[in-house]
């Protein structure tokens, strides 16, 4: 019999980035199914005959050590018959590409292709009657957005079919709006799960509308609108709210490292301007131009004797509370001024709009979730 012609480590290497990701494009799940097969066999081929999976040969990957490794997962490690499987089925696919490319290893191929799965007794699946499906689409609240979330991901899985990691992949851009609302789930195996409607069609065009605020054609002019209009309208509602930050001769900045000083306490300066994204060299002539005014102190870090920290002073609590009062004053003027239906709304976006927030904190590089910072 005729060695093959092609190392074990350059074979290996080719079935992965080749034929499973080029060739096949199979899905990131089975590459990492795939991945972890041959780490456990590469481990156990090591500590079996004693060669560092380098120097392994394909030869040595023979039926009698699959065998052995079939049994090492289900008697030492506790795998299920279906795990076992699973890790059989990754090495034959290895072993077929194998014959392909070297017809040399054919022999060594043939004996790994010949063992069988083990059979195992597959779970009866149960179903859910038409009344029970209608019950559970019911259940969520869509008056709240949580509601509405939940049973456009209900309705969804229900109308296409599709597996929870494909429902949690899904991106705007798979929503298709221009006729009739419906999702498309792109599937591992590069298919798609079109919704086909049914009888919970008009249910899915209510809540995928509802969760992305189409529900009317007022709501679709407003959050369709140009991005331009959109940033207009964004503009308009926060320098309305500037004029009391301004009011207290206070630039952006000063009035960032105000709010952060009353809600945090002492602060130490590395850790504010971390958390709000600011140059350090920045934040200390901000830190003394507050301390001028005095509205800010810096005292001594106690537990770092080289670091300072800041904390405002009585005139920068006055100050900040005053700050706080008059907006939500003209807070409570403009929701006031709303029916009960918009404030309602209102209500329901909120959480678009902190991940709104969130999203604009991402992009200017700050992350003030997790620095603990606050808007003034």
């Amino acid at each position: 019999m005729r060695a093959p012609t092609i190392a074990f480590p350059a074979l290996l290497q080719d079935f992965f980035l080749k034929r499973l990701i080029q060739q096949r494009q199979v899905s990131d799940r089975t590459v990492e199914s795939y991945r972890d097969a041959f780490e456990l066999l590469l481990c156990f081929a090591e500590e079996r005959i004693g060669k560092q999976p380098s120097k392994l040969a394909l030869a040595d990957l023979g039926a009698p050590l699959v065998l052995d490794f079939l049994d090492h997962l289900e008697l030492d490690r506790h795998n299920s018959a279906r795990t076992r499987n699973a890790r059989l089925a990754a090495i034959r696919s290895f072993m077929t590409y194998a014959t392909v490319r070297d017809p040399a290893s054919l022999p060594i191929a043939q004996g790994v292709l010949a063992i069988p799965s083990k059979r195992f007794d597959r779970p009866v699946l149960g179903y859910l009657t038409r009344d029970e499906m209608t019950a559970i689409l019911a259940a969520p609240d869509r008056s709240t957005w949580n509601g509405r979330r939940d049973a456009a991901l209900l309705a969804t899985m229900y109308n296409t079919g599709a597996r929870v990691s494909e429902i949690t992949s899904l991106r705007v851009r798979d929503v298709l709006l221009e006729r009739e609302p419906r999702p498309r789930v792109r599937a591992p195996l590069d298919h798609e799960h079109a919704d086909p409607g049914g009888h919970v069609a008009e249910l899915d065009r209510q809540v995928l509308l509802g969760v992305a605020g189409l529900g009317d054609e007022g709501h679709r002019r407003r959050i369709l609108a140009p991005p331009a209009q959109r940033r207009i309208t964004v503009g308009r509602r926060g320098r309305r709210l500037q004029h009391t930050r301004a009011g207290a001769g206070l630039t952006p900045t000063e009035a960032v490292v105000v709010a952060t000083a009353a809600r945090r306490g002492p602060v130490g300066l590395s850790r504010l301007a971390a958390a709000e994204g600011l140059n350090p060299t920045m934040l200390s002539r901000v830190v003394q131009r507050l301390e001028g005014q005095g509205l800010l102190r810096r005292r001594v870090d106690p537990a770092d004797r080289r670091a300072a920290t800041v904390e405002l002073t009585a005139a920068g609590r006055r100050l900040h509370q005053r700050i706080r009062t008059e907006r939500t004053g003209t807070l409570r003027v403009l929701v006031d001024a709303l029916d009960p239906g918009q404030r309602a709304a209102l209500a329901a976006a909120l959480p678009v709009l902190a991940q709104l927030a969130d999203g604009l904190c991402d992009a200017d590089g700050t992350d003030r979730r997790s620095g603990g910072g606050t808007r003034p």
